[in-house]
């Protein structure tokens, strides 16, 4: 895309050609343009990975508003914890990973019990 917008294709054809909406394009058009002076600048003056990183920060996403996440760190923690033990571990009995969720009606199995921790 910002190669396409330094060639000079309008926000129009980039969305078309993408199939993106055009805002989207418009918004990345424009963080490139703000950003291009300051990188010529650190590619002119500093070590190579510098410049990897700053083009890095302008192509990642910018912070966002709105509303923050609905789950706590506590829950996150322990939603990594049951992703990541193995099914039979956290399912009922004769069921496999492949039937778990026909046979639960689309409900995830929970366990009642704490998360078990790897033994160190």
């Amino acid at each position: 895309m910002i190669l396409w917008a330094f060639a000079g294709e309008s926000n129009k054809d980039l969305a078309v050609q993408l199939k993106f909406a055009r805002k989207p394009v418009g918004i990345w058009r424009r963080r490139w343009q703000e950003s291009f002076d300051c990188l010529v600048s650190i590619e002119c003056r500093e070590p190579r990975a510098k410049l990897r990183r700053a083009i890095e920060d302008v192509l990642s996403d910018a912070p966002r508003s709105g509303v923050f996440g609905k789950f706590t760190a506590e829950q996150i923690t322990l939603i990594m914890a049951i992703a990541c033990e193995p099914p039979d571990v956290l399912l009922p009995s004769g069921l496999t990973p492949n039937w778990a969720m026909k046979a639960s009606n689309g409900k995830s199995f929970l366990r009642s019990r704490p998360v078990r921790w790897a033994d160190t």
